[in-house]
Parts: structure tokens; C-alpha cells; sequence
């Protein structure tokens, strides 16, 4: 003897439903937006002070609208480093923002040139200068600054070899930071005794 079981129907999805998931799913983006995000964090931040923003990954420019919305004119300097095309229109032409666009996934010439432009800001601070950083996903391959001994062929090939093999996100960073002059916290070193907040 025997059974036959019967194939579940599929019952399409009714205009309604679709309309509700969609709205759902637009909130969601728009509750995660950097801009947003940034914003709200930002109120929690002193307004009562100048600050240097160093924004770095493919919502920076997000961020630093958002950051720029919350404490405005207190900005006196913004480095903002994304991918190619990763730029808010509404950042041309802000005062005091410079924007640069660095190579994502695997770095190049402008990682470094990028890189280089952070440590010479950060060389010149005040002690009594407060600063923000806001980061997110890429900036690993957005911004660099390298060992003597180590080229950036050594870098690309690195990055390549991790991206072939499917290594993910926190092994490759595993293996970034051991040929970098920033990552692994050795950035810290250069922010002694400055007030740093981070998003």
C-alpha cells in the first residue's frame, strides 16, 4: 500500500501583503540609515565645543551629513573617505569638507594618499581639540598607511589572495592589520591624550 501526499500550494501574494512588506522594508532602511543613525547618536555628543570629523567607508558620507545635521556649524574640518560614487551630492561645496574618493575592495594608490591625509591631520591637533570618527564597512581597504619594507603590490596581493580563496571579513582583517602603520590600534597612538568619540 501506498500514500501519495499532496504537494503544498503556493498561494500568491496579494497586493495588500506585498504593500505591507515593502512599507516594513522601507522603514527598516531608513531606521539604519547613516544619516539617521549618526544624527541621532550625535545629540548625545558635547555641542558645546569645536570638532575635526574623520569619516571613513561607504556610508561616510552618510554619516557625516547626519553629523553635520546634529552639530552643524561646530564642525570646523571634515576628511570624508568612500568608494567611487559613494559621495552625497549635499557634500560638495560644505565648508570645511574634504572628500576622497579611495578603492574598494582591494586598495591602491589612493588608499594611501587617503591614508597619508588622515595621519597628517592628525598630526596637527591641539590637545584641547575634540574629535569624531566615524566609520563603516570598507574602510579597511579605503585608507592605509604602510610599514617601511611593505609596498602596496605586497598589499594588493594580500587582499586578492584573501578575496580568491573566500576568506572572510575578519580573517582578512586578521592579516590586513599586520602590514599596516593604523589598523590593530596603532591609530591610538596618534590620538594621546585628544578627546576621540567614535561611531
Amino acid at each position: 500500500m501506498s500514500s501519495s501526499r499532496r504537494a503544498p500550494q503556493s498561494h500568491p501574494m496579494s497586493a495588500t501583503h506585498r504593500r505591507i512588506l515593502l512599507g516594513l522594508f522601507e522603514r527598516t532602511l531608513a531606521a539604519v540609515h547613516g544619516r539617521a543613525r549618526t544624527r541621532a547618536a550625535a545629540a548625545h555628543l558635547p555641542q558645546d565645543a569645536d570638532w575635526r570629523v574623520f569619516a571613513i567607508g561607504k556610508a561616510a558620507s552618510a554619516m557625516t551629513l547626519g553629523a553635520l545635521d546634529c552639530l552643524g556649524p561646530r564642525i570646523i574640518e571634515a576628511l570624508v573617505v568612500s568608494k567611487d560614487g559613494h559621495f552625497d551630492a549635499e557634500l560638495e561645496g560644505a565648508a570645511g569638507v574634504t572628500c576622497l574618493a579611495s578603492a574598494h575592495p582591494v586598495p591602491d594608490e589612493r588608499s594611501l594618499a587617503a591614508g597619508a591625509e588622515l595621519l597628517r591631520r592628525l598630526a596637527r591637533l591641539r590637545p584641547d581639540e575634540r574629535v569624531l570618527f566615524l566609520v563603516s564597512g570598507g574602510a579597511s581597504s579605503l585608507i592605509e598607511a604602510l610599514p617601511q619594507g611593505v609596498t602596496l603590490p605586497d598589499l594588493k596581493r594580500v587582499n586578492e589572495w584573501g578575496l580568491s580563496i573566500g576568506l572572510d571579513i575578519v580573517g582578512l582583517n586578521r592579516i590586513r592589520k599586520t602590514l599596516s602603520l593604523i589598523k590593530g590600534g596603532r591609530l591610538l597612538g596618534k590620538l594621546s591624550g585628544l578627546d576621540v568619540h567614535a561611531l
